[in-house]
């Protein structure tokens, strides 16, 4: 091989590396999920119904009423968001490095993994029905996404 093509290939296994590690698969899932959350947040804020307001404020006032709490809907959706998708990835990632493979089972164990902990605050009930939901909604996603 030439000292360039060898070079290329470290610079892409250090490359592939980086990218399937475990912490940075993690941390790109939290970062969307961060996006997600705010977009969803603001989504859902706006289908609230809305508060009694006086129609005798002007219509900044009015605005201004409706939409309190607008951001911290935003924020509190960001961060639910983003912890199931640093949760559920670090998680599978480490079945998928475990088990060495990707298929169905590491996604139902991952959500299971994830529901209980993120219900752990529910006791063992809601750990326990948090891993049920969680993994039923990860299999059938993982199953329609023909992996």
């Amino acid at each position: 091989m030439e000292p360039e093509e060898l070079e290329m290939l470290r610079n892409t296994t250090l490359g592939t590396r980086v990218v399937e590690g475990c912490t940075l698969r993690a941390a790109i899932s939290g970062v969307g999920g961060a996006g997600l959350g705010l977009l969803m947040g603001g989504f859902l804020h706006t289908m609230q119904p809305p508060p009694n307001i006086d129609t005798s404020l002007s219509t900044m006032e009015q605005i201004r009423q409706s939409y309190k709490g607008f951001g911290q809907a935003c924020v509190r959706m960001s961060r639910n968001f983003a912890k199931v998708g640093v949760v559920f990835a670090g998680v599978e990632c480490f079945f998928e490095r475990e088990r060495a493979c990707r298929d169905l089972p590491n996604a139902i164990l991952s959500g299971c993994v994830t529901g209980g902990v993120l219900a752990f605050q529910g006791g063992p009930t809601g750990m326990a029905l948090g891993c049920a939901g969680f993994a039923a909604f990860s299999g059938v996603i993982e199953t329609l996404m023909d992996h």
